[in-house]
């Protein structure tokens, strides 16, 4: 099926198994990754995930909702890690990243979709190696995409989030969410994507109010929350806002949920930052310090560095 992958570029050995450990382990066949900023290990995280699925020897499935694996950060100018697969991993992508990969991608279907890149088709790894994924601007082109993947033959699915792009959580079948975070953007501005991944399930409370569609603070700020006790939007990826919407909801004593929720199974931390070219703190150091920040807004999950092959919280109630 696929044959084994060495570690990509970056992702260590025990980073790989970290992330076995705390998603793949689980039972989870698709899982969404999603990046609190550019630069925080997304992709990485990506490659880890897709690295331990190779170690079980099942086929990886990948698609995205940005672009991911160019050569380069398009705002910094900086290297980026490639997105890495094994041989015989399924990939959605553009038909013109498949034919910039040498020969390494085989079309195996062309879909009913054009990208920004242009038509976009489904196609296998004849090698291991990078891939460019071209991004799924539309939940219907990426209902469409995860079903050829899934109908190809592969085993589970990797959603690729992009920066910042809460949709991915709303992709159908996903049963799982990854947030990477990164020393590039300080906690505390990674605080409302944090809290809109953790949004619970739907509870059956008295006094709940439905909000169609996005919730923004210019949104909030228009309700009448008078006696409402529960908030409750579509998803999770419908929850835009801030951190100061997040306190709004605090201080009114109203609890957001969502009725269709995925849990937030891990967090990937990253202390490195490629404008700096070093990393701003000791990779345990910032481990806790992400683990920590979490504990503080209610979200008690596994931290993993993918890169160091340090974790927290793995295998704890």
């Amino acid at each position: 099926m696929t044959d084994r992958l060495q570690p990509p570029a970056l992702v260590s050995a025990a980073g790989i198994a970290a992330m076995d450990a705390v998603v793949w382990q689980h039972g989870l066949r698709t899982v969404a990754v999603i990046g609190a900023s550019k630069n925080a290990g997304k992709t990485t995280a990506l490659n880890a995930l897709s690295a331990a699925l190779a170690e079980r020897q099942e086929r990886a499935g990948l698609c995205s909702v940005g672009v991911d694996g160019e050569a380069s950060d398009a705002w910094l100018a900086t290297p980026k890690p490639a997105v890495t697969v094994a041989k015989g991993a399924l990939v959605v992508t553009a038909l013109q990243a498949v034919q910039a990969a040498d020969g390494r991608l085989k079309v195996l279907q062309t879909l009913d979709v054009v990208s920004s890149l242009g038509p976009v088709v489904l196609a296998a790894a004849r090698a291991a190696g990078p891939v460019l994924l071209c991004g799924l601007a539309h939940s219907g082109h990426l209902a469409l995409a995860l079903a050829a993947l899934e109908a190809a033959g592969a085993d589970r699915l990797l959603v690729d989030g992009a920066y910042h792009r809460q949709a991915a959580a709303d992709a159908p079948g996903v049963d799982g969410l990854v947030l990477a975070v990164g020393a590039v953007l300080p906690l505390a501005e990674g605080l409302a994507t944090l809290r809109a991944l953790a949004t619970p399930g739907d509870r059956a409370a008295p006094h709940t109010r439905d909000v169609a569609g996005g919730l923004t603070d210019a949104r909030l700020a228009q309700l009448d929350l008078a006696g409402v006790q529960v908030l409750r939007v579509a998803s999770q990826g419908a929850v835009l806002l801030t951190a100061a919407g997040h306190a709004r909801l605090a201080r009114l004593g109203v609890q957001l949920t969502a009725q269709r929720a995925r849990p937030l199974v891990c967090l990937t931390a990253n202390p490195h930052r490629p404008d700096r070219g070093d990393a701003v703190a000791l990779a345990g150091d910032y481990l806790a310090q992400v683990q920590r920040w979490a504990a503080a807004a209610g979200v008690a999950v596994p931290v993993v560095d993918v890169v160091a092959g340090l974790s927290a919280g793995i295998g704890e109630p």
